[in-house]
């Protein structure tokens, strides 16, 4: 099977549907792989301007993203042959009075683009002559922001442009002959695979395979988006709940590695000689200093370098794990602290030794003393594994954001996923305040 890097919503080049990726490059890849020998694909949905990082460390083996080929690019990667033409179109809103004709009239206006696409490029190069640019994680994004009336003008994709004003109120004011060309890229010097994948390639687009797959993605996808419009976004529910099935496991291996993490960190701080405590309180303050997102690009991109290469939920859970195991080593360190040394040497006093004072003395009261300040680490932890979605992780987040490319009711599907993340934080917070009463530690502690 093949790893297949891809960026979504690009309709119709790539897209989420009832749950799947799928679009003209992810069958047309497939219908190559196979053709190739490979018993087909995988796909992992990721930000555009990770893929190539993610395809040289190895967590792909291919980007098929509507990806046009440059001499920058190629210098990074090894292109097939091309697959499509496109150019950059200049979307506006619709009604709005503005016509752009080419790029000189965008001079002194706010310029929407895709982070690392050939239109963000394109406006980069010209930024001399134009206003603000403001980049986006997606196209969709992007569109968004112009119909909310946050930048004057979006550069797209050519063929992805029709996608776009059939949904929103938006149109194309004009094409920018810009002569790209599509390809999929694998690792540079990877030519066994570039060899396999050029020859299915080549057979494929003289096959009548490749005119179906036309058909399907470009002669029907008009009336396919007219379709889409006006999707109550409450039929999606299950799909969201989906999404926080990975969003509660998350959490819930965030949580337990960052339990024990902070749990010996606490022991090290607390009862251990001089030098290992400020080794311990060092390694506290790297976790703790160092952001979520640095955390998982450290894991995810970084550590193939080393020979280790970890799956994208893997990592987000060991990255929400590290960060939380340094807040949570603080929570354990204070209700341990709190406790007071009387007990310590009294357990120290009858044959305990250092270890089985914290293990049997101290720790078993410091969790039941944490219990108010670990609820506020576990919503947390809930809300940031939305992080996860920068590793392609479809977390609640993810999920969300390819439902709103398929219903075009952002506020709709933001205020399901709200809700979601209320009841489960407020359920949490609740449950943990029962068991903090339940447990509660008579003459230590607060609460009620």
């Amino acid at each position: 099977m093949l790893v297949v890097g891809t960026n979504t919503p690009f309709p119709p080049f790539e897209y989420v549907a009832n749950g799947t990726v799928t679009g003209f490059d992810i069958d047309a890849i497939n219908a190559i792989a196979i053709k190739a020998g490979y018993d087909g694909i995988t796909v992992n949905d990721m930000p555009f301007d990770s893929l190539i990082l993610a395809l040289q460390e190895g967590q792909i083996d291919v980007i098929a993203s509507g990806m046009t080929i440059t001499p920058a690019r190629q210098q990074q990667v090894d292109f097939t042959l091309p697959y499509w033409e496109a150019d950059q179109t200049i979307l506006v809103r619709k009604g709005g009075g503005f016509n752009p004709q080419d790029m000189t009239d965008l001079a002194g206006k706010t310029i929407g683009v895709q982070t690392g696409t050939t239109g963000a490029y394109l406006a980069e190069e010209d930024n001399a002559s134009l206003g603000p640019i403001k980049d986006h994680d997606t196209f969709l994004y992007a569109v968004l922001d112009l119909v909310n009336g946050r930048v004057d003008a979006v550069l797209v994709d050519s063929p992805v442009a029709p996608a776009f004003t059939s949904q929103y109120p938006v149109v194309a004011s004009a094409t920018i002959r810009t002569g790209e060309q599509y390809g999929f890229a694998v690792r540079k010097g990877n030519t066994v695979l570039l060899n396999a994948l050029n020859s299915a390639l080549r057979k494929f687009k003289g096959s009548p395979d490749w005119d179906v797959l036309l058909t399907k993605y470009f002669n029907d996808q008009q009336s396919m988006n007219q379709n889409q419009q006006g999707l109550d976004p409450l039929q999606y529910v299950p799909y969201l709940l989906t999404g926080f099935y990975y969003t509660a496991l998350l959490t819930a291996g965030g949580l337990l590695l960052g339990c024990g993490i902070g749990i010996s960190l606490a022991f090290a701080e607390t009862c251990l000689p001089k030098a290992i405590r400020d080794l311990s309180a060092a390694v506290d303050q790297v976790l703790r200093g160092i952001p979520l997102i640095v955390m998982f690009f450290l894991l995810y991109f970084s550590l193939p370098q080393v020979g280790i290469t970890l799956a994208p939920g893997l990592a987000a859970a060991i990255g929400l794990g590290l960060r939380s195991g340094g807040y949570q080593s603080q929570i354990f360190r204070s209700t341990i602290e709190s406790i007071g040394t009387e007990q310590t040497e009294a357990a120290l006093s009858i044959g305990m030794n250092t270890f089985e004072a914290y293990r049997h003395v101290l720790l078993p009261q410091a969790l039941r003393l944490s219990i108010p300040a670990w609820s506020n680490e576990f919503t947390i932890v809930l809300k940031d594994t939305s992080l996860a979605y920068a590793l392609g992780v479809t977390e609640l987040l993810k999920e969300a954001a390819n439902i709103v490319a398929l219903t075009l009711q952002p506020l709709g599907v933001y205020l399901i996923v709200a809700a979601i993340y209320f009841v489960a934080s407020t359920g949490i917070n609740r449950t943990m305040n029962m068991l903090y009463v339940r447990w509660k530690i008579p003459g230590l502690g607060g609460g009620t």
